[in-house]
């Protein structure tokens, strides 16, 4: 009986594991570059996140992988049927040899530059803070303001209907008339149109308001959606010349105010 604990209790543990290894290597093999966690204090793509966790756990793997090989079904399971065991390690072990080579190792601190200046504001704070974000996706706080643009244009449901189809949420645009962070409405160019249309054709979820910054280098997009109770603010970069819209990162209940292009 005490044997047949045991077994069982090892299978669980690498059940555990085996889907604790599944859970790393989705976001790892789709290179997933979302910062989920932009003001950490070492903000991460969840591409980088999945590769400590799988390197972190590669070890403990090793061992409840090891004892199940040894101990479960010893007696009616041969022995090549239970290698099958030791095959979350195996694919483990390559992933991590993968992130260490090809990923962590390869990513040169050189390739990161500041991308652009912003000043947000959480929700339950009345203090504006800083932040500079980099190509790839990171961000460091600032502790000096820094000066962005006075004016930005407003999205909201008079210009997205959102419905479901195929149990997923598919936006489109309803309306071309943007209001202003002055007070004022301004009928959208076609270039604005078609940035709009980027939104809805990306956002994935219910938009509650799109906020739209013109800097020098283009337009940043930074977009509130409904999402199980929670309102994330998801901050794109728009290519125009592509008509598409890039993630960089993910902040939890705050506002974007402003955009600026970082000093040379």
């Amino acid at each position: 009986m005490n044997k047949k604990r045991g077994d069982l209790f090892i299978l669980v543990i690498n059940v555990i594991g085996f889907l604790f290894l599944i859970a790393c290597a989705i976001p790892y093999l789709a290179h997933d570059t979302r910062v989920l966690y932009p003001n950490s204090m070492l903000p991460a793509e969840r591409w980088e996140d999945a590769g400590v966790g799988m390197t972190v756990g590669l070890i403990p793997l090793i061992i409840v992988n090891v004892l199940a090989f040894r101990r479960v079904g010893k007696e009616k399971i041969k022995k090549p049927a239970r290698l099958l065991f030791l095959l979350p390690s195996v694919l483990c072990l390559v992933l991590v040899a993968h992130y260490f080579t090809n990923g962590a190792l390869s990513r040169a601190e050189s390739t990161r530059r500041p991308m652009v200046n912003v000043a947000i504001k959480y929700k339950d704070d009345a203090e504006v803070q800083y932040r500079q974000i980099y190509n790839n996706g990171s961000m460091k706080v600032l502790e000096e303001p820094v000066k962005t643009g006075e004016i930005y244009y407003i999205a909201d449901y008079h210009n997205f209907a959102s419905e479901i189809k195929n149990n997923k949420v598919v936006n489109t645009v309803i309306g071309t008339v943007l209001a202003v962070n002055n007070g004022t409405n301004v009928k959208a160019e076609e270039y604005l149109t078609n940035l709009l249309n980027a939104i809805a054709e990306t956002v994935s979820h219910n938009i509650l308001e799109a906020r739209l910054f013109e800097a020098k280098s283009g337009y940043y997009v930074a977009v509130q959606t409904n999402v199980n109770w929670q309102s994330p603010c998801d901050f794109y970069r728009y290519n125009e010349k592509e008509g598409t819209l890039t993630h960089i990162c993910t902040w939890q209940n705050a506002d974007v105010l402003g955009v600026a292009e970082p000093a040379k």
